[in-house]
């Protein structure tokens, strides 16, 4: 009777290590439980698939729609991957984009114009409303300037995407130093 007295205040003494009451509610919170080491998984082997399309699956579980030939979609698909036209390109060949880019730059600079004749009402008279000409210049500049940010972006992409594959065919062997890892 004795030892069943003991391990029942031995039990108590190890769920009242487990299970905490919490003061602000009624719920238990017990413990996690210890778990033993697992094996580390496996790296992941990249395999396109190309006849499926990644990730486009509308509900969780269903299989990814199959991809048909480049015939069956429509031309103006494959132009949505193409550079957007330059002022340039639009001007030789006027369509509604030349003439929605043109508004929009043209009522960003109308008022910043009109911000700068509220702060300074002598300057007024001297602070025009741009022409046709000057928002194709200021376009002009816009586009120069991206020109060269994306330049430079991409040649910063390429110099880490290559420092990476270097660093990986140092440790594994696995890669080409140099080959691009898209």
């Amino acid at each position: 009777e004795y030892k069943s007295y003991l391990s029942n205040i031995a039990s108590s003494m190890v769920l009242s290590l487990i299970v905490r009451r919490s003061i602000s509610t009624t719920r238990c919170l017990v413990a996690k439980p210890v778990l033993p080491a697992v094996a580390r998984k496996q790296p992941r082997v990249c395999k396109p698939d190309f006849t499926k399309c990644q990730g486009a699956a509308v509900l969780e579980g269903e299989e990814d729609p199959v991809l048909g030939p480049d015939e069956d979609y429509p031309d103006w698909l494959w132009a949505l991957a193409d550079r957007p036209k330059t002022i340039d390109e639009h001007i030789k060949k006027p369509d509604k984009d030349l003439f929605n880019k043109m508004r929009y730059v043209k009522k960003m600079m109308n008022k910043r114009i009109m911000k700068l004749r509220h702060r300074h009402p002598e300057l007024a008279k001297e602070l025009a409303f741009p022409s046709d000409e000057e928002v194709i210049d200021r376009i002009r500049q816009y586009e120069q300037m991206r020109a060269g940010q994306d330049a430079a972006k991409n040649e910063f992409i390429l110099s880490i995407r290559n420092r990476a594959a270097e660093e990986i065919a140092a440790r594994k062997g696995g890669i080409e130093p140099g080959r691009n890892l898209r």
